[in-house]
């Protein structure tokens, strides 16, 4: 693994950048200046045998948050993950998949899974090779990034020239949704006999850098592209609509007070019923109010709402499942991609010495400290809505250097991190975030990677 800067740019990449999609390429720093999120002229390079180090790691985390999810469920740790009492229900019930021999389905009843991006921490031995990852966390209910990932990185890789014999790019994202959506909507009609005529897509109307409207549009894309390769087969086919989280209208039996009793439905602005929706917004944010309450009980009605991802992604999203991973694997061979983490309170003592204190939902490593000898040396931004703050639940993970790649260019030395989408179960994509700081945080850049050596 290796660092390259300086690369060729061409005129107007900025433009070309932004006309793909990525809007958002400009960040404004504390400071006030503008600066660019995507990284034009830098690259990391992987050999084909690093690649199949992270791939088959990626793919194993999956099935041992599997295994960390039935641990939570047979040990009642709902409300240690941050899971309100009230939505417990719902998720052991939603928790339950066809396909799984622990907790087997009810006929007629399927809640599908599309995606996620593990965040994982490259181990170098000393040459530089890159021989193992430890697990940061799993992006497992709204996983940005889809765009930089599927989209510029893979147009970087064909505009700069890359693309000659012995060079590939780790990057089917896009093709693995578009086969994610076609294999899951097949389910939802053989299992359920839904027809699914329509799937919509939301996010937050509040969000203003267009980041999540964007992702959000990328995965609406990939869904049309299935439903027009459906109907193309001879399948029938379905549609794509989009609306913002605050648009979708709730309807049913209220009190003298206006809250919602009995069976609530929901709808569109256009009055069409909202049979499939995919959210880019955190449950956590959504069980806020009566609107949480009620999207819960309708899921489980026959007819009700199927929403992606799906409620029990709280589990797997929640960095609460770091302390319940590391209790299932710690004496098995699969705690070579975790790092010891605890709920705080239960550490053992010293454990503070290094260690990186996380708040159990965040996002941009907000709230996050690194304590070294028990004092914080460095701290993320404040402010994720929904996380608690100071007053919330933390867990404590053990602190891990990230490697350091010097940039003779800029004086800095840079902290890369790994991200690895998922579709389903399967290892699809990578995309690699770098900063001066160890904690990734919003001015973190998006950088393009190169595979070399695949020839023969």
């Amino acid at each position: 693994m290796r660092r390259t800067e300086g690369l060729p740019t061409q005129p107007g990449w900025r433009e070309l950048v932004m006309g793909e999609g990525l809007s958002y390429v400009d960040t404004v720093t504390p400071d006030g200046s503008v600066v660019s999120y995507w990284r034009e002229g830098v690259s990391y390079q992987f050999d084909k045998a690093e690649l199949d180090v992270v791939v088959p790691a990626a793919a194993r985390l999956f099935a041992m948050f599997v295994e960390a999810g039935n641990y939570v469920i047979a040990h009642d740790l709902f409300g240690k993950l941050g899971v309100p009492d009230w939505a417990v229900p719902a998720i052991r019930e939603l928790w339950k998949d066809p396909d799984g021999p622990t907790y087997p389905a009810p006929p007629g009843r399927y809640t599908p899974m599309l995606y996620g991006r593990f965040d994982l921490c490259p181990v170098l031995d000393h040459s530089g090779r890159l021989v193992g990852v430890k697990l940061f966390e799993y992006n497992a209910d709204t996983p940005t990034s889809m765009p930089e990932t599927a989209l510029t990185q893979w147009n970087w890789f064909l505009r700069n020239g890359w693309d000659h014999s012995g060079n590939g790019q780790f990057n089917t994202l896009y093709e693995g949704l578009v086969e994610g959506w076609k294999h899951e909507v097949r389910k939802l009609r053989g299992i359920t006999g839904r027809a699914v005529p329509v799937v919509h897509f939301a996010c937050s109307s509040q969000e203003r850098s267009g980041e999540d409207a964007l992702n959000c549009g990328l995965m609406m894309e990939a869904a049309a592209e299935a439903g027009r390769q459906l109907a193309a087969s001879g399948e029938p086919g379905f549609e794509v609509k989009f609306l913002y989280m605050c648009e979708i209208v709730r309807t049913g039996p209220v009190n003298d007070i206006g809250q919602p009793i009995g069976e609530q439905y929901f709808s569109d602005p256009d009055h069409k019923p909202i049979d499939v929706i995919f959210k880019l917004y955190p449950w956590e944010w959504v069980l806020q109010d009566e609107f949480g309450r009620s999207a819960v009980e309708n899921m489980l009605l026959p007819d009700g709402t199927i929403w992606l991802e799906p409620l029990w992604k709280m589990l797997w999203s929640s960095k609460g499942i770091l302390p319940v991973l590391w209790e299932v694997f710690k004496d098995r061979p699969e705690a070579e991609f975790l790092l010891e983490a605890y709920f705080e309170g239960e550490e053992p003592e010293g454990f503070r010495a290094g260690a990186v204190r996380k708040p159990l939902h965040g996002r941009e490593g907000s709230n996050v400290t690194i304590l070294i000898d028990g004092e914080p040396v460095e701290q993320g931004p404040k402010g994720y809505s929904g996380d608690g703050g100071e007053d919330g639940q933390f867990i404590l993970q053990r602190y891990f250097p990230m490697p350091e790649f010097p940039s003779e260019r800029e004086g800095a030395a840079y902290h890369p991190i790994l991200g690895v989408f998922t579709v389903q179960e399967q290892p699809v994509a990578l995309i690699l975030r770098e900063g001066t700081n160890r904690i990734t945080n919003n001015l973190c850049y998006a950088v393009p990677h190169i595979l070399t050596g695949l020839a023969g």
